[in-house]
């Protein structure tokens, strides 16, 4: 079972002491069907999702085998794992798009054999590009060749990459239901963000993002540096051509110019003993080596019918909440990559309008890293990465269900039937714990059925024998030998016992009434 496909297993109770309960027996039997062979991972995963309601006190686990889920839950067992709560309200999710510089080789390729949407989706996105750019993305990913992987440098194989990886990923979250209500994309990734929005059609955006990142990798060499000071600090040390590239924290931005003014930079930066670092990207993007292809892309795109977005964005390019007039205006989009890219002003606006979860949708964790950093990262319930960092030896798709898991334990609703997309059998597993708490009243209290009101023709009701059919004995509310005291500190119990009492009584006549020929 080892060669299985990773699953997501997840289980709830209504109470902590309930949901501890219930993992020492599927503990146990899970050890059972791993001993067995009765039946499969899959099907324990899916039994679980679609078989049982989803309550607050949640827990889960990923495991590509029987044997490892029953040890991983036995551990968490006796580590008494966090339990996560899932009341109130649903979380509301954003979605966060990572620009150029989060590619890297292989990304998401163990993603590509395992999840039938996105393989689809990137399907789908390599046969435009192949029409429009001639471009087989799945070969630069993930083809044998070590210059595939050398070609991932190249700003015209790395933007269409990025968009397409990002979008197929987005289309993954949400096939299995989890809407967001707001997008952000750092750079190009705000390119998928209003593609999602409807903005742009999937096909004149990978058209644009093809023709966009080949008139960049034909521009003049550049370099870009990462810094640790504030905006208004680094500009006042910035030397001729170079720029403010990106505002990616209070007190981190990028610098983006000519190779040798940059090497001016660092110089300056190094004997103020600030903190800087180079990027590994080719151009100085977001600067004015730019220019040249300003007019050019906002010609293309004048070409384009552009809708206003169907989603809230907040703009990395303005720092503020994208417009419909913003969002059909060539000229936004041809300045994109010209202008700095804001992206903690963008945060911000997300986080004012109460988002409670920040998913990153791309290769990477750039975005992630960034909105941890973030002065109000705390006011946001989880900062989620959908895939693991470059440089983490993870499996994409076991760390895709982690994320998944996280959201689901927090509330995050899921369409578990559309996420088993091959058929699964029904197995055999602990049911509910209920906990067996007793509740017992201290005393019972009746009123005398001489205080409850009557009906009009209470007086002359009958209950004499001769009134029923021979055989049948009359049925008599007795209840007179019933009356307790009602509690003197409870009249709203008092009211209602009087009331039941009431109605008993009077089922009982109708009843009577009904033994008449």
């Amino acid at each position: 079972q080892s060669s299985q496909r990773p699953e997501l297993l997840v289980w709830s109770a209504q109470c902590e002491n309930g949901l501890q309960q219930l993992s020492m027996r599927l503990t146990e039997r899970l050890a059972e069907l791993a001993d067995s062979g009765e039946a499969t991972l899959a099907d324990v995963a899916g039994t679980l999702q679609t078989g049982r309601k989803h309550h607050s006190h949640r827990r889960f686990l990923v495991a590509a085998s029987l044997p490892e889920a029953a040890e991983r839950l036995r551990e968490q067992s006796i580590a008494s794992a966090p339990v996560s709560h899932s009341g109130g309200r649903r979380p509301r999710v954003a979605f966060l798009f990572p620009g150029q510089g989060a590619q890297h080789p292989a990304m998401a390729r163990r993603l590509y054999e395992s999840a039938p949407v996105f393989r689809r989706e990137m399907e789908r996105c390599n046969e435009v590009l192949r029409g429009v750019a001639e471009l087989d993305l799945l070969d630069m990913l993930w083809g044998p060749s070590p210059a595939c992987a050398d070609a991932l440098n190249q700003t015209a194989v790395a933007q269409p990459a990025i968009f397409s990886i990002g979008y197929a990923l987005a289309q993954w979250w949400l096939h299995l239901g989890v809407e967001p209500v707001a997008l952000l994309g750092h750079s190009v990734g705000e390119f998928v963000a209003a593609t999602l929005a409807g903005v742009f059609s999937l096909e004149d955006a990978l058209a644009l993002i093809a023709f966009r990142g080949k008139a960049m990798q034909e521009l003049p060499r550049g370099c870009m540096l990462a810094v640790r000071l504030p905006e208004s600090h680094l500009r006042s040390l910035l030397p001729g051509e170079v720029e403010v590239a990106a505002v990616n924290g209070p007190e981190l931005c990028v610098a983006s110019g000519p190779e040798q003014q940059i090497a001016e930079l660092e110089q300056c930066l190094a004997a103020r003993d600030v903190v800087a670092r180079r990027l590994h990207t080719s151009h100085a993007f977001h600067s004015a080596a730019m220019e040249p292809v300003v007019e050019p892309l906002r010609a293309r795109i004048q070409q384009l019918q552009l809708k206003p977005p169907c989603m809230h964005i907040a703009s990395t390019a303005s720092g503020d909440m994208l417009t419909a007039e913003q969002a059909v205006d060539p000229a936004y989009w041809a300045r994109h990559l010209r202008v700095t890219v804001r992206f903690t002003d963008a945060l911000t606006r997300l986080i004012d309008q109460g988002v409670d979860v920040l998913l990153e949708v791309g290769p990477g964790q750039t975005t992630t890293t960034l909105a941890r950093q973030h002065p109000q990262a705390d006011d946001v319930g989880m900062i989620l990465a959908s895939l693991p960092h470059a440089k983490q030896s993870a499996d994409d798709y076991q760390h895709l269900l982690g994320t998944l898991g996280k959201l689901w334990s927090q509330g995050v609703a899921v369409d578990w039937q559309r996420w088993r997309d091959h058929a699964t059998r029904r197995v055999p597993l602990p049911g509910y714990p209920f906990q067996r708490k007793r509740f017992w009243f201290d005393q019972l209290s009746f009123d005398s059925p001489a205080e409850l009101p009557e009906r009009p023709d209470d007086a002359e009701a009958s209950t004499d024998t001769a009134t029923n059919p021979p055989g049948v004995a009359p049925v008599e509310p007795a209840l007179e030998s019933s009356r307790v005291e009602p509690p003197a500190d409870d009249p709203a119990l008092a009211h209602i016992v009087q009331q039941q009492l009431g109605l008993f009584r009077q089922q009982l006549e109708l009843w009577n009434d009904k033994q008449d020929p």
